[in-house]
């Protein structure tokens, strides 16, 4: 089963658009306690609607939460990608789900592989467990989330399958 390491921003983007159970039934997804308290413990307080579906996730073990100690803040980075960097390289991991644009400076350069949260449309899809049809209608669901980038690319790969 692929493994994808989560940041609070692609948590956020795949929830609110509605794919992030589905995403997590078919492959292993991981947070660090560190994005888990901004999103949920935080969301929470802030009475977010994506923090109760995430937290519920977690409770039923379809998100696994694994805490990181002693988070070098060397970088220009907040404390969920840092903590999902150091993650990364304690555990072994397909990629790192991410769309904050320095974060993904950072593993470009590292060489560390990464998806945008619009490739999880396209994984989905191309590994046929997302219809066409399907797929265009979360993109449509995430453009308002996602660069304009990132969103033509995706659909026009969609709709050259």
């Amino acid at each position: 089963m692929k493994k994808f390491i989560l940041d609070s921003d692609a948590l956020i983007k795949l929830t609110r658009s509605g794919i992030i159970e589905l995403f997590c039934s078919y492959y292993s997804c991981i947070i660090t306690k560190q994005v888990y308290d901004e999103v949920v413990s935080e969301g929470k307080k802030r009475h977010y609607e994506n923090a109760s579906i995430i937290e519920d996730l977690v409770i039923r073990k379809n998100i696994t939460t694994i805490a990181v100690t002693q988070i070098k803040q060397d970088l220009p980075l907040g404390l969920g990608e840092l903590s999902s960097l150091q993650l990364y390289r304690k555990i072994t991991a397909d990629a790192i789900i991410s769309d904050d644009r320095k974060f993904i400076i950072l593993l470009e350069n590292e060489e560390i592989p990464f998806l945008f949260p619009v490739d999880v449309i396209l994984l989905l899809r191309f590994e046929n467990i997302m219809t066409k049809e399907e797929s265009l209608g979360v993109l449509e669901i995430m453009k308002r989330f996602v660069r304009l980038e990132q969103y033509a690319r995706a659909k026009e790969m969609l709709k050259g399958d």
